[in-house]
């Protein structure tokens, strides 16, 4: 567990650098938006978080307002709520995934949504604004890419820039046992047998590290996120272990037959991610969750449920 080469590799690969160079070779796969008729899986995935995101917003009475979204990557999130009517600014640490996140804006966003200016270049360790600027602020597949020090400094940034009222929502794609997990092995077994009996059996290592080595991921389940999101000074916290269906490693007819399943079983899926069971809690692979930043006075609210 302490081996050192191990913990550098775990930095190197969630490091700036690491993230560069995975954007530079980005594929239109990587461009996922909530489209109501998704070309990939993950426009469906997406679609599906999407509407529990409106719920979540809806409930916070955030029918608009001034939006971040940190760690934007391809930014899907963020056009599709600029398309709702929301002011947003997308950013990233990485120029090269807003590249991305521009063609993807330029792609999905009507004319009449914000331009794709609005992204910048910028950490979450260090977000570069004032105080209590923003009325939501969102993440998705970021934190978990984060150790408990670097955790802990980028909610509080992102508590700092909140409005008191406002909302911090995202998504946490975790590293414990989940469809996605189960998807991993079967992918990866899949491709290691492909390539050897193409002959091409000396590539099956490099397919094992892609497959399993390829992010720095915290192990923190429901129960600890909570707490974490409470310990930096959130309330009103709410988790749900979302994504019934892995993703696979699949493209063209195969991936079209793939989606043509899960939209055969939507109710299934949607009862899934809001039923929160305990099938929902142990094969859900996604936590998406909301959370509040006390409104003016209440500041020790979230100390007082920390300890409880």
């Amino acid at each position: 567990m302490n081996d050192p080469s191990n913990q550098k590799r775990h930095r190197d690969q969630g490091s700036t650098e690491y993230f560069r160079q995975f954007w530079q070779h980005a594929t239109a796969q990587d461009y996922a938006y909530p489209r109501v008729i998704p070309r990939t899986q993950w426009d469906l995935y997406e679609r599906e978080k999407a509407r529990l995101v409106m719920r979540f917003l809806q409930q916070g009475a955030k029918h608009t307002g001034f939006v971040l979204e940190c760690g934007c990557g391809s930014a899907g999130m963020s056009v599709y709520l600029a398309n709702q009517g929301y002011q947003v600014l997308a950013t990233d640490i990485s120029g090269e995934a807003l590249h991305i996140a521009r063609d993807n804006w330029i792609a999905n966003a009507p004319k009449t949504a914000a331009a794709p200016s609005t992204l910048a270049i910028a950490d979450v360790l260090h977000l570069p604004f004032t105080d209590a600027v923003f009325d939501v602020v969102m993440s998705y597949g970021l934190l978990e890419h984060f150790e408990e020090r670097a955790l802990a400094s980028s909610l509080q940034q992102m508590h700092r820039v909140l409005k008191p009222g406002g909302i911090l929502l995202g998504d946490i794609v975790h590293n414990r046992f989940s469809a996605r997990k189960v998807a991993i092995w079967l992918n990866f077994a899949i491709s290691a047998v492909y390539h050897t009996l193409c002959g091409q059996w000396r590539k099956v290592p490099s397919l094992y590290r892609g497959y399993f080595h390829a992010f720095y991921e915290n192990n923190l389940g429901l129960a600890e996120w909570k707490d974490c999101l409470y310990r930096n000074g959130f309330v009103d916290v709410h988790i749900l272990c979302i994504r019934p269906f892995p993703p696979l490693a699949i493209t063209g007819a195969l991936e079209k037959l793939y989606i043509r399943l899960m939209e055969a079983l939507l109710p299934f899926y949607r009862w899934f991610d809001e039923s929160q069971s305990w099938l929902s809690r142990h094969w859900g692979w996604t936590y998406l969750f909301c959370a509040t930043k006390p409104a003016e006075g209440c500041e020790n609210e979230s100390r007082y449920r920390t300890r409880q």
